[in-house]
């Protein structure tokens, strides 16, 4: 199990628009929008403020550890590892995948 202060510092380094930018074209309007990369809609939706997402066409959302393991078809201990890295975030060795 990863720890809870762990995942929250991770959630709180993670640049969500850097993240799915990666995956979609995001526009800025009062959201970044783009075409949700699982439905293929111009529904899709990231709030950088609250560090979420939400396809308003096939309801999936969900903070950048969801979209990585939708994306990427990742189990959840993966996807913390990814956005970590990419946040430049160190997992402590203790916090197992068990």
């Amino acid at each position: 199990m990863i720890a809870e202060e762990t995942l929250e510092r991770v959630r709180q380094a993670a640049d969500i628009v850097a993240i799915i930018g990666e995956y979609v074209e995001l526009w800025q309007s009062e959201t970044r929008r783009g075409k949700c990369p699982f439905c293929k809609e111009n529904a899709f939706h990231v709030w950088p403020s609250t560090r979420t997402f939400k396809c308003f066409k096939c309801s999936k959302g969900g903070n950048s550890f969801h979209f990585l393991m939708e994306a990427e078809h990742l189990e959840f201990p993966e996807a913390v590892r990814k956005v970590a890295k990419l946040s430049g975030v160190e997992v402590p060795a203790g916090d197992s995948d068990d």
